[in-house]
């Protein structure tokens, strides 16, 4: 595997290039939805990352629209566009992100810094456990409840500049936690003290499955140093090389 500096900005390239069309895909979905909140736009696109609703302009209408009026016809025309997961998992996904933002008084204030975002990540989190907890909620994990905070991030290019942004917990995925795993094989420098048994491939909960994103976000950070980049971009990365898409020789 390349090694060092240079895969870093492979990397930092690689997964530059993918949040790019992250953000033209989301300032899309916000054209054709016009007046939709950023944040619930981002939480649409999100789901059809996962696998679980087919990216299309009528699934991104019907979530935006269930998440901010809760009409039952408005979910089920949602849930018409489920993709590997089925109608269930979808509504279970889309219903606790509803409860979620009512829970929290709405959308967190996107218009912040890096600092000021990850604070409302965090309590949109501790929201989100406590809703889990008590379960009024289901069907949301670590991924899914850091996705639309990344797709925020890939569109806000202003805080690309903004070291803050670094501490913005990134979702994981299967790819992302493959890339981790390969650098942590070829004993890379910035893996140094993570051991492959630390490291789960399926999602996890909102509270157990955020020790791996924890872990991954400071071996991201190492990186994202070394190639003069942000953790975002280190991120898609990451999801690059575990599927494969960086040359390792």
């Amino acid at each position: 595997m390349i090694a060092g500096r240079e895969l870093a900005q492979q990397m930092a390239e690689n997964g530059l290039e993918m949040n790019l069309d992250i953000d033209a895909r989301y300032r899309r979905l916000l054209k054709e939805l016009p007046g939709t909140d950023p944040f619930v736009g981002a939480v649409a696109l999100s789901l059809t990352w996962t696998g679980h609703a087919v990216d299309s302009d009528r699934f991104c209408k019907s979530a935006v629209s269930f998440i901010n009026n809760g009409r039952r016809s408005s979910l089920s025309a949602a849930q018409a566009h489920a993709a590997r997961f089925g109608p269930d998992a979808l509504g279970d996904a889309l219903e606790s992100w509803r409860t979620i933002l009512m829970e929290c008084g709405g959308s967190p204030d996107l218009d912040k810094s890096g600092s000021d975002l990850r604070k409302a990540q965090d309590r949109l989190h501790r929201q989100s456990v406590r809703l889990d907890h008590d379960e009024e909620i289901s069907g949301i994990g670590a991924w899914l409840f850091c996705a639309p905070f990344k797709i925020i991030i890939a569109n806000r290019r202003d805080l690309w500049e903004d070291p803050g942004v670094d501490e913005v917990l990134m979702p994981l995925g299967l790819e992302v936690v493959r890339g981790i795993k390969k650098l942590v094989k070829a004993r890379s420098k910035w893996t140094t003290d993570i051991e492959m048994g630390m490291l789960i491939e399926e999602e996890g909960g909102l509270q157990e499955g955020m020790g791996t994103v924890c872990i991954v976000q400071h071996a991201s950070k190492k990186i994202a140093a070394d190639s003069e980049s942000r953790v975002v971009h280190i991120n898609s990365g990451l999801y690059a090389l575990g599927k494969g898409l960086i040359e390792e020789d």
